[in-house]
């Protein structure tokens, strides 16, 4: 298994990690222990931190998102781990700087601003999220995370704006959990229950 794993590149052992970590959180972490040798360490922190906190282990992955930060301190990925952990932790307003600084550092990047907008809107502060997703380019309106970010804009601010239309998004050309995850809270945030829960199953 593990020279299966030599012979794919990179992005498809991504998407198999993701995979485990899918089907079982002690799969993926297990998973990711079992292949670490073999990829560079700041990849491999990264991804075993992921499935700590989003399995709900914080104090677990801190350590590991303290290395990634020493190892390289400029890269937006590790820039907005410590952001991750402290939503997983309920400290929604110290995430905002963390997720700011990343998308200012990948401006181009729509999973960058959408972290960035998920951070306000989890902060109430939905006109600057709305004032972020506006600045989204052009060449990316299209893409998944553009339309979670604006259905996250217009269902939080959904008291003072019409209702939210939800994007027209099957999940099931996704890969991993975050785009149901945040899409989940939209519905959510939206009035639109059976939708949230309907992403998470």
């Amino acid at each position: 298994f593990a020279l299966w794993t030599l012979l794919l590149p990179r992005i498809r052992w991504i998407t198999l990690a993701l995979l485990a970590t899918t089907l079982g959180m002690f799969l993926g972490i297990q998973y990711v222990r079992y292949v670490a040798p073999l990829f560079p360490a700041l990849f491999t922190l990264g991804l075993l931190a992921n499935c700590y906190l989003i399995s709900g282990q914080v104090p677990a992955a801190r350590p590991l998102v303290e290395r990634a930060l020493a190892l390289d301190p400029l890269t937006p990925v590790t820039r907005c781990m410590p952001a991750f952990a402290d939503v997983m932790e309920g400290k929604h307003e110290s995430a905002i700087e963390a997720y700011r600084q990343m998308s200012s550092m990948d401006p181009g990047n729509p999973m960058a601003r959408l972290f960035y907008i998920w951070a306000l809107v989890l902060n109430r502060r939905i006109a600057d999220a709305r004032e972020v997703f506006e600045a989204f380019p052009l060449e990316v309106r299209d893409t998944i995370p553009a339309q979670i970010a604006g259905f996250l804009v217009r269902a939080g601010g959904r008291k003072s704006e019409p209702a939210a239309a939800p994007p027209d998004i099957d999940l099931r050309d996704t890969a991993g959990d975050v785009f149901p995850r945040m899409l989940a809270q939209a519905y959510a945030l939206a009035a639109m229950p059976d939708d949230a829960l309907a992403c998470l199953k």
